[in-house]
């Protein structure tokens, strides 16, 4: 006659149990991250235009590459012996670009937001100014 180890069949069902249990602590998890990955566009999409243009503008000066490629475009040296400064806005542009369409805002809403918001981004050469972007991006 067999022996029935008692201990192994309680450790058995022990077992059982807490891989049940850790799989719906995982579905719980999913529900969660799928049920706050809805709700962050849903946000986003509520927030104002400008505020989501001041959010692009953050994020673009946050980002070290974004801001580096930006800030070459603002100070870009050329003309003869390179001495002149001349801007290339479209070097600034594509560096803004990413960040807007993330925002779901065009370059052109982009700028009618930052005059409504008493900002004057470009300069004489027509290159948009870092410091400008910057005082767009803080609300100032």
């Amino acid at each position: 006659v067999p022996t029935v180890d008692s201990q192994a069949i309680r450790d058995s069902i022990r077992r059982v149990a807490r891989a049940e249990a850790a799989k719906k602590a995982a579905a719980r998890q999913d529900s969660l991250r799928i049920a706050q990955a809805a709700a962050a566009p849903a946000a986003s999409a509520a927030a104002s235009p400008e505020v989501r243009a001041r959010n692009a503008a953050a994020a673009l000066l946050s980002d070290a590459t974004a801001r580096s490629a930006f800030a070459r475009g603002a100070t870009r040296m050329g003309g003869v012996l390179g001495t002149q400064r001349r801007g290339d806005l479209q070097t600034q542009i594509d560096a803004l670009q990413p960040f807007l369409s993330e925002a779901r805002i065009s370059y052109e809403h982009f700028k009618i937001l930052v005059q409504g918001a008493g900002v004057s981004l470009f300069d004489e050469q027509g290159r948009m100014i870092p410091d400008a972007l910057q005082q767009f991006a803080s609300g100032n």
